[in-house]
C-alpha cells in the first residue's frame, strides 16, 4: 500500500469529520491515482459500490450494486 494511502486511512480513521462516501471515494483517488498496486486499486473499487442496491430489477441480483448507473 502506498504511504499517502495509508496516511490518508489514518486520518480518516480519527477524524471526527462527516464525510459521505463520494468524498471519500474522491481523496482515495487522489492519492493512489497513480498506484497500480492491488490494494489501491481496491481501495478505488470499493467505492463504485453502494450496500442493498435497491434496483433490484435493473441491478446484478446482489446486495452490493453499483454506485452510478
Amino acid at each position: 500500500m502506498n504511504i499517502e494511502l495509508a496516511q490518508l486511512m489514518v486520518e480518516l480513521d480519527q477524524s471526527d469529520e462527516k464525510l459521505t462516501e463520494s468524498s471519500i471515494a474522491t481523496k482515495i483517488n487522489e492519492v493512489t491515482h497513480e498506484d497500480s498496486s492491488s490494494e489501491s486499486i481496491a481501495e478505488r473499487i470499493a467505492f463504485g459500490f453502494c450496500e442493498d442496491y435497491q434496483h433490484k430489477q435493473s441491478g446484478w441480483g446482489t446486495y452490493f450494486g453499483p454506485m452510478m448507473v
